[in-house]
């Protein structure tokens, strides 16, 4: 196995076991819940830096109806994962809290 695909791999496995440690709220409580949640952040951007290809390739080549359909799905998680960071939500959604118009 090459060394990215091994770097891939580990950053998804890392992904998942942050997930999951993030949504155990009741048992990690409010500290570990926030620092477990900023770790997922910035992997998951790590991620999405270590994919970077898959952006470009949105926009080459035919699209056949499951082609459509996986592209449809991973931006609908990314989106949904947008939603579920507040600040990001907050940002792109209803503008900044602390930078309102007057």
């Amino acid at each position: 196995m090459k060394t990215k695909q091994i770097v891939r791999l580990t950053t998804d496995a890392a992904l998942l076991l942050l997930l999951l440690v993030v949504m155990a709220y009741s048992f990690t409580g409010n500290t570990v819940h926030e620092w477990m949640g900023i770790a997922l952040v910035v992997l998951a951007l790590v991620h999405l830096f270590l994919n970077k290809r898959w952006f470009v390739s949105l926009a080459k080549g035919k699209y056949n109806w499951r082609r459509m359909a996986t592209s449809l799905i991973n931006v609908l998680l990314i989106l949904s994962f947008c939603r579920a960071c507040p600040l990001v939500y907050a940002y792109f959604v209803r503008g900044l809290p602390f930078c309102s118009s007057v």
